[in-house]
Order: structure tokens, then sequence, then C-alpha cells
């Protein structure tokens, strides 16, 4: 995996105004991190480069320590966490959907 670039303030700004019109692509449920739960979540950063994920109660996970891991095993940027919802992004060089300022 390559390694992941710094994001100024200005571009997770940028990114967070993003995020709010976007609807959630991945609810992570009672299965919690499951290997499935994870190829969506590539599957979205794949196409779209940000994801916004909801954490259900149910999965039973911290939101900050689910936010970090999820950040990690996709090698994305952890954008925003806010409430039960996280804000990732990566982006994909042969699919550019988002171009940072």
């Amino acid at each position: 995996m390559e390694d992941k670039i710094e994001l100024t303030g200005k571009q997770k700004k940028f990114l967070r105004g993003l995020g709010n019109r976007l609807e959630v692509k991945v609810v992570i449920g009672h299965g919690g991190l499951s290997d499935n739960c994870l190829k969506n979540i590539e599957t979205v950063l794949n196409k779209d480069e940000i994801a916004k994920i909801r954490l259900q109660p149910a999965s039973g996970l911290d939101r900050h320590e689910a936010s970090e891991k999820i950040s990690q095993l996709t090698n994305s940027q952890l954008i925003k966490v806010f409430g039960s919802t996280v804000l990732i992004y990566r982006e994909n060089p042969e699919n550019r959907q988002i171009n940072l300022p």
C-alpha cells in the first residue's frame, strides 16, 4: 500500500462540506467490521473517493476506535467522526472524482 498524503485543513474542510450532502453508503450493524463490510467500503472508495459510514449501536464498536481501524484497513484518511457517522477519503489516481483545493 502506498503512503497516505497528509491533507491540509482547507482540504479537510472542503471534504467535510462534500460529506454533508452525501447519503450514508455503508451501515455497520451487529456483524461489526466484517470482511464483507470492508469490501463494501473499498467499493465506495474506489468509485466515489469519499465514504460516509454509519455505526449502528448494535455493532458494539466504539466510534473513535472503529473509525481509526477503518481508515487503517482501507488505507484512507479519516476526515471526521460526527455522532455515529464516519467520513473517510482516499484518492483514486485512475478514476479521480474529487479535485481538492
